[in-house]
C-alpha cells in the first residue's frame, strides 16, 4: 500500500542466537589453558639392615655338605624316587667313565701298540686255550702218571715262551715309539699290550683295525 512503512517485525530467536554466540565467543576467549601438575613419585626408605654383633650366634644352623647336595639332587630330581635317582647317578657315572675311556685309547701311543698287538702272532694269545687242555689232563690222567709228567713240562715251556715272546714284542715297540712318536711315554704301556695279547683276537676292545701281517 502507498504512503505506509512497514515495520520489520521483531524476531527473538535472533537475539537469543546471537547472544549465544557471543557467549561461546566470549568462553573460548575467556577460557584459559588447564594445566597439569606433575605427580612426585617418591621411593620408599630403604628398610636399615640388623647390625651383626661380632661372636653372635646365627639364626639358623650351616648347612652340611652332604645336605647341599642332596637338595641340589632334589632339584635336579624332583619327581624321582630314590631307586631311580641312584640308577641315573649310575648311568652318568657309566657313561662319564666310557667318555674317560675312549680320550684314553684315542691316545696315539695306545694305537700305535694295539696295531703292533694285532698285525702279529701272539703266543699269549693261544696261552689261555693250552692251558686248559693241560689243565684237564692234569685232572683226568691221575692214574697215567706219565700225562702229568708231560703236561707240567708244557705248562712250563708255554710260560717261558710267552715271556720271550712279549719281551720281543716290547722291543720292537719301543724301536717303533721311538721312531714315530719319540716324545712319548711308555709308562703302563707294557700291561696293556700284554692284555691285550691274550685275549682273542675277536673278543678285542677295540676292534682290531689291520690283519694279521699287515703293515702299518
Amino acid at each position: 500500500m502507498p504512503g505506509v512503512h512497514t515495520v520489520g517485525l521483531f524476531k527473538p530467536y535472533e537475539r537469543q542466537s546471537a547472544d549465544a554466540k557471543e557467549g561461546r565467543t566470549s568462553l573460548v576467549r575467556t577460557d584459559e589453558p588447564s594445566t597439569k601438575k606433575a605427580k612426585v613419585v617418591t621411593a620408599p626408605a630403604p628398610e636399615p639392615k640388623p647390625e651383626q654383633v661380632p661372636g653372635a650366634k646365627k639364626p639358623h644352623p650351616t648347612r652340611s655338605r652332604k645336605d647341599a647336595e642332596r637338595e641340589r639332587r632334589e632339584a635336579l630330581h624332583p619327581t624321582l624316587s630314590k631307586a631311580e635317582r641312584r640308577k641315573r647317578e649310575r648311568q652318568a657315572k657309566f657313561e662319564n667313565r666310557d667318555k674317560a675311556l675312549q680320550l684314553t685309547e684315542k691316545m696315539p701311543s695306545r694305537e700305535l701298540m694295539r696295531n703292533h698287538i694285532d698285525s702279529r702272532r701272539n703266543l699269549a694269545e693261544f696261552a689261555l686255550p693250552v692251558m686248559i687242555v693241560i689243565l684237564a689232563v692234569l685232572l683226568l690222567g691221575s692214574q697215567f702218571p706219565v700225562l702229568q709228567v708231560i703236561a707240567s713240562l708244557a705248562t712250563w715251556l708255554l710260560l717261558v715262551l710267552v715271556v720271550l715272546d712279549m719281551w720281543v714284542m716290547w722291543r720292537r715297540y719301543k724301536k717303533l715309539l721311538n721312531e714315530r712318536l719319540p716324545n712319548e711315554h711308555t709308562r703302563g704301556l707294557f700291561m696293556y699290550g700284554l692284555n691285550r695279547a691274550m685275549q682273542i683276537r675277536r673278543f678285542r676292545q677295540p676292534a682290531p683295525t689291520i690283519k694279521r701281517g699287515e703293515k702299518f
